[in-house]
Order: C-alpha cells, then sequence, then structure tokens
C-alpha cells in the first residue's frame, strides 16, 4: 500500500530475488502494484521500466571460508546466499 500511495518516480527494491529472465520483477509489477492494494487507493502504479542486475550472493566459491570442512554452505558463497540471485534488488 506504501508504494501506492507515496507513487514513487523511481523505487529501489532491496532482497528481491534475481532471475536472468526477469519474470518475477515484471510478475511483481502485474500482480501486485498494478492492482490496488486498499479501498481508498483508486488505481495501482504503472513503472514501465526497471532494471533488475545479477548479485554475487550465493554463487558458490568453491572454498571453505568459515572453516566448517564444507564448501557449499551459504557462508561459503561469494556473498551469503543459498542459492544464486538470492538478496537481489530491483530498480523501478
Amino acid at each position: 500500500k506504501i508504494i501506492q500511495r507515496i507513487r514513487p518516480d523511481v523505487i529501489l527494491l532491496n532482497e528481491f530475488d534475481f532471475d536472468p529472465d526477469g519474470i518475477a520483477i515484471v510478475n511483481f509489477m502485474a500482480n501486485y502494484l498494478l492492482i490496488p492494494q486498499a479501498d481508498d487507493i483508486p488505481e495501482g502504479i504503472d513503472y514501465t521500466h526497471y532494471y533488475v542486475a545479477p548479485s554475487n550472493t550465493g554463487i558458490p566459491s568453491g572454498v571453505d571460508f568459515d572453516n566448517n570442512n564444507r564448501t557449499t554452505d551459504p557462508n561459503d558463497s561469494y556473498g551469503f546466499g543459498f542459492f544464486p540471485g538470492q538478496y537481489g534488488m530491483a530498480v523501478l
């Protein structure tokens, strides 16, 4: 509701998981932002442009950074994450 009430020209969404095809951000815009989220909001908000960038979170490093004799934990990724792109961001 806050995004639709404030209606910012540009917004940074943190911790928005990256997907290379942009399906997640397109679905978020179509299924959430374009649909009014409260009775007192007459219309959704339409962002015609977006940017999502790959991040280093969740990318396995192959190195045991936390010295637990495993190289596959989130702590051993280049940026902490359980899968590549976790904790990414999007700009609308």
